[in-house]
């Protein structure tokens, strides 16, 4: 009896210190799990910028994708997206630029990236011209 009660005791704590590695409010991602972030549509109007921060952290290598489709409501359009990265668990410093697209047309802008070495992730959207612009953002990131 006393073995199956110390191996319930370990079982417990092994489970709690798992857990405690991925940080509260975060979904943390293993090589097993895809990750599709919801649609988030938003208007940007002259030079307004956006920025969607991920909520998971990526814990393994994944293949990313990012597409935003632009529609013109007035004025002219130039939309620049760009995708940063993160290699701690949380702050608000230390990002860095890996990729940035841009379109004055009003297709979609996408990004592609085949290697995702960083912890956390976000899309900033940034306006550079004299009108309104709503985008789309889909996200979609694939496990190696």
């Amino acid at each position: 009896m006393k073995k199956y009660l110390l191996y319930a005791v370990i079982c417990i704590l092994a489970v709690a210190a798992g857990s405690s590695f991925l940080g509260t409010g975060s979904i943390g991602l293993d090589a097993r799990d895809a990750y599709i972030y919801p649609a988030v549509t938003d208007t940007l109007t002259n030079t307004e910028k956006d920025t969607i921060t991920l909520p998971a952290k990526f814990k393994t290598n994944y293949i990313f994708m990012a597409s935003c489709p632009t529609t013109k409501l007035s004025g002219t359009q130039t939309v620049k997206m760009y995708l940063d990265e993160v290699n701690t668990l949380s702050g608000t410093t230390g990002w860095r630029v890996i990729d940035s697209v841009s379109t004055a047309d009003g297709t979609t802008v996408a990004i592609r990236q085949s290697n995702l070495y960083g912890l956390r992730y976000r899309l900033r959207l940034s306006g550079a011209a004299t009108g309104v612009v709503r985008y789309t953002v889909n996200v979609t990131a694939k496990p190696i």
